[in-house]
């Protein structure tokens, strides 16, 4: 399971309940923590011989506030008894992010942060982590109040990727102890049977055939969740895909699922259904990179 968790910081409420929350995570998996802060390039001041002085002594503030940032998440991960290394870098975020990814198996960080404007959008930070990642990463709002896991949903849609995220979200239920529930959601306007398959009117499929595609794809999960010793119960909804997992989720503390969907088109994007839900969801989501 996750053995390091990377835990980036910036100093705002939501990353503070982000590092919670993957603190938390990390100490009932017995797994290590790095706490990183990044020190962004600023471009709000410009840069002339006059202005330069101002600018060092902010970058400096800057750099103690990073600090103080770190030393926080530092006294609680000794609190809980976690292992942790705390590490200041500078450049983009979301690029000395991902880099640090690579020496580690878990992100955890907060929806928004780096920027006024991202708490009108998930943070630019966190998406740009999202589409560059090849690590899981676990995404947490501000505010959120989970700090345990102790009900895991895991939708699915019959989907390679679908079925990536569902393995390990099984294994990290059974890490945590957690309860399970399967989730299929029949839209009824397409028939998807994976990211290479074409799309298919609706007029070609019966609401039966429907029916049986969402409840074949939850008898495939559940083989998965007997398979590695999970029980689990399962779902079968019907209406808009995100709004279906968003109004489940309020039952859960964590939603764990692909990012990457159900159509050719999400070979360029982050999964139009996991980034609805990434946007929307007051509960922490778990996003599983498809790999390459």
């Amino acid at each position: 399971m996750y053995r390091k968790i990377l835990i980036p910081v910036d100093g705002s409420r939501c990353s503070e309940d982000a590092a919670r929350f993957g603190l938390k995570l990390a100490q009932r998996l017995g797994a290590e923590a790095t706490i990183l802060h990044v020190l962004e390039p600023y471009t709000g001041i410009l840069m002339t011989p006059d202005s330069i002085p101002y600018y060092t002594d902010f970058e400096r503030e800057l750099l103690v506030a990073g600090r103080q940032a770190l030393e926080k998440v530092e006294a609680q991960a000794q609190a809980l008894g976690v292992a942790c290394t705390t590490l200041q870098r500078q450049g983009r975020a979301a690029e000395v992010i991902v880099e640090m990814a690579a020496d580690h198996d878990l992100i955890v960080m907060g929806s928004h942060g780096y920027g006024v404007l991202d708490r009108l959008l998930l943070g630019s930070v966190s998406i740009r982590v999202l589409h560059k990642s090849h690590k899981p990463v676990l995404v947490v709002r501000e505010g959120a109040q989970t700090n345990e896991i102790h009900s895991v949903l895991l939708p699915t849609d019959g989907s390679r990727s679908g079925e990536i995220a569902l393995r390990q979200g099984l294994e990290l239920a059974k890490a945590l102890g957690a309860n399970v529930t399967l989730l299929y959601v029949i839209e009824g306007m397409y028939r998807y049977l994976g990211p290479e398959t074409a799309i298919y009117p609706v007029a070609e499929v019966t609401e039966a055939e429907f029916q049986q595609i969402g409840q074949e794809a939850l008898e495939q999960a559940q083989k998965l969740a007997d398979a590695v010793g999970v029980a689990a119960s399962t779902r079968l909804a019907r209406g808009n895909a995100v709004e279906g997992i968003l109004e489940e989720a309020r039952a859960h503390d964590l939603v764990v699922m692909g990012t990457h969907g159900r159509s050719g088109l999400d070979r360029l994007l982050l999964g139009s259904v996991a980034e609805g839900v990434l946007r929307r969801s007051e509960k922490p989501v778990l996003a599983i990179p498809r790999p390459n």
